[in-house]
């Protein structure tokens, strides 16, 4: 077990936990949480507090203006830091504050800065959970929730990292629901832009893991969204991009499945607030509802795991109305005509299965995308960074390069 693993085995107190059990849980969670924040502790805190303003006291702002940038300590020599707080749409189109991080090399590091600003990597995270102290910008220690993204700005990039609606700002976090995670993935970039000393400038590469990775696709399905932004890539590190397909198959073969359907669920409810979650509910079910609101994802899937459905929904969301066709929405908003996509997908990840990648690969190529889709036979969930890292910043900088070199796709007759 890596040190990271370790140290969530830790906080998430698996030790108590059976041999086996923890072991299982380590393989879905620790896997689907490999660039999240620590989770220790992790109650929720006053929303107003955490994202420094209230709903009502939002002053009107164009998607992606800056709100307020406070700079971070902790970061390694040669990286400034910010948390952000900025404007963004929801999923009604209203107008809402989200939060984030722009990290950037700091003066005397990163080369010089380029006539039209430092290249820009946009970052969207995987599952922490919807409680606002599992926000990545709220981290403790700070920072810890993005150190894989110190080497890109070591590399010259700015990274922009969102925390995504709801989640470290007032409001309910919608997890798993695509566009307004997408908008606020684009708008964390227009206010990285929007700080003069990130020198971020309008080229970019969108790139997602796990949840960010359904995020990073559906960014790339709308760039339109903010033409400003020139969209050299997508990047999308084993993406729940098809999420009726990875609920069941978490269902029927990972007994940590009924916490990501039930943070599935409670996304829909927060998208589409007609929708009562509660009354779809057994007493385990709310009880489960109350961690996922006042915890993070660590502790819901600690505390769920071997729960059936059957214990848990009254009726299952797999199978009824409104949840199968608002499931079935989010996969049909990351498949669409893109830039470039570069998909990185290991074939023994437990959470997000390579067969089920395989069928979005598929789609994409059939929508006009050209994918340049890497497996890697023994990377799991939480593994498929490392091993493929060296692939990922080679990609990224050729897309970055004034005349790219041609990029291999795999859209053919033979995929």
């Amino acid at each position: 077990m890596g040190e990271y693993a370790q140290s969530v085995a830790r906080r998430a107190n698996l030790g108590a936990l059976g041999r086996g059990q923890a072991r299982r849980v380590l393989g879905c969670l620790v896997a689907a949480l490999a660039f999240a924040a620590p989770l220790a502790g992790c109650s929720a805190g006053s929303s107003a507090a955490a994202g420094g303003a209230t709903a009502q006291s939002l002053a009107p702002g164009a998607p992606g203006s800056l709100i307020t940038a406070t700079p971070v300590a902790g970061a390694p020599a040669g990286i400034t830091a910010w948390r952000v707080i900025y404007h963004t749409r929801d999923q009604n189109g209203a107008d809402v504050a989200a939060s984030g991080l722009v990290l950037s090399p700091a003066p005397g590091h990163g080369g010089t800065v380029p006539s039209g600003g430092r290249r820009v990597v946009a970052f969207g995270h995987g599952t922490t959970g919807v409680a606002d102290a599992c926000a990545p910008s709220l981290a403790q220690p700070a920072l810890t929730a993005v150190g894989s993204t110190f080497s890109l700005v070591q590399q010259g990039y700015v990274v922009a990292a969102a925390d995504y609606i709801g989640l470290g700002t007032p409001g309910d976090h919608a997890i798993y629901v695509a566009r307004p995670a997408a908008q606020a993935l684009l708008d964390v970039v227009r206010a990285a832009r929007a700080l003069p000393a990130a020198h971020a400038g309008s080229d970019m590469i969108i790139w997602g893991y796990s949840q960010g990775g359904q995020a990073a696709l559906a960014a790339g399905v709308m760039t339109g969204y903010a033409p400003e932004l020139r969209v050299r890539g997508v990047v999308a590190m084993a993406p729940l991009a098809d999420l009726p397909r990875s609920l069941a198959s978490l269902r029927d073969e990972n007994d940590t499945g009924v916490a990501y359907i039930l943070m599935a669920a409670y996304g829909v409810s927060v998208a589409y607030p007609s929708v009562n979650l509660s009354a779809d509910l057994t007493t385990h079910g709310k009880r489960l509802l109350s961690i996922l609101q006042h915890k993070c994802a660590v502790d819901l899937v600690t505390a769920s795991t071997g729960l059936t459905e059957a214990q848990v929904f009254l009726h299952d969301p797999l199978t009824i109305e409104p949840y199968v066709s608002r499931f079935a929405a989010q996969r049909k908003a990351v498949i669409g005509a893109m830039p470039p996509l570069l998909l990185l997908q290991g074939d023994a990840d437990n959470v997000i299965r390579q067969p089920i990648t395989d069928g979005v690969v598929r789609d994409l190529c059939a929508a006009g995308t050209a994918v340049d889709y890497h497996r890697y036979p023994n990377a799991g969930h939480s593994t498929v960074f490392s091993t493929s890292s060296r692939d990922m910043y080679t990609w990224i900088a050729n897309r970055f390069r004034a005349d790219p070199a041609p990029m291999h796709s795999i859209c053919g007759p033979t995929l």
